[in-house]
């Protein structure tokens, strides 16, 4: 079973200095990890997960987060049938913890911008952030 766990619960783990420190896990695209995250995350994107296994330990507790819980959901489901047994995904993602830990995070998180090749949820002219690489439209 996948154990749910707040980004208000991650952040007193972390705080913890009498517990064992969980490895936090980002499988975020790059473009979306540059928006916003959470210092002590290890960036691996999901893709990348099963040729990176050699590097992670399985006797470690593992925190999984992505943008909203789901792809986290999905690799923390993989750990799990590779022999991870303390494998925890963080409940709604970095979008819960701008909301519950990070506020400051918040605006970086808004989609008014995507990366290319995807279209956009706001239409053209309404962007308030500049995609990084185009720049204001």
């Amino acid at each position: 079973m996948i154990e749910p766990l707040t980004p208000s619960e991650l952040k007193a783990w972390l705080d913890d200095e009498t517990r064992e420190s969980p490895v936090v896990i980002d499988v975020r695209e790059a473009w979306e990890h540059a928006l916003a995250k959470v210092d002590a995350a290890l960036h691996i994107p999901m893709q990348t997960v099963p040729a990176r296994l050699a590097e992670l330990d399985a006797g470690q507790p593992h925190v999984l987060m992505c943008h909203h819980g789901m792809r986290s959901f999905q690799v923390a489901q993989f750990l799990k049938s590779q022999g991870f047994d303390r494998v925890y995904n963080l409940t709604g993602g970095i979008d819960a913890w701008a909301e519950e830990v990070d506020p400051g995070a918040r605006p970086l998180l808004s989609h008014r911008w995507h990366p290319p090749g995807r279209s956009g949820c706001v239409p053209d002219g309404m962007d308030v952030f500049p995609h990084p690489r185009r720049g204001a439209r």
